[in-house]
């Protein structure tokens, strides 16, 4: 019995792929940037040196994973003591990315 084949090349749609995966990179890089504004503005500790709130950054990795975090050696000992660091800024970005990306 002769087994049901179809073939077809993708080539005709990988421009329309690339521009939807850097329009979706331009967007996470945006969030991205307004989550480290809102830890910035936001964390509510006291931040004597400045080196705390200087060093919120973010990432996106080449799956477009929006990655935040805090490079300062003790930002996890401020948030383990209850103070907000970047955790808040991490709930901003989900929230941000869910409306920018709901389905239409």
């Amino acid at each position: 019995m002769p087994k049901s084949m179809c073939k077809f090349n993708f080539n005709d749609v990988r421009p329309a792929l690339s521009k939807f995966n850097r329009q979706v990179r331009k967007e996470v890089e945006k969030v991205g940037k307004e989550a480290v504004e809102y830890a910035v503005e936001n964390g509510d500790y006291n931040n004597v040196t400045g080196k705390a709130r200087a060093s919120n950054h973010y990432e996106v990795d080449e799956n477009n994973n929006l990655i935040l975090y805090n490079d300062c050696g003790y930002a996890d000992e401020i948030e383990a003591n209850g103070k907000d660091v970047i955790g808040g800024a991490a709930l901003f970005a989900e929230q941000k990315l869910r409306e920018a990306f709901k389905k239409r």
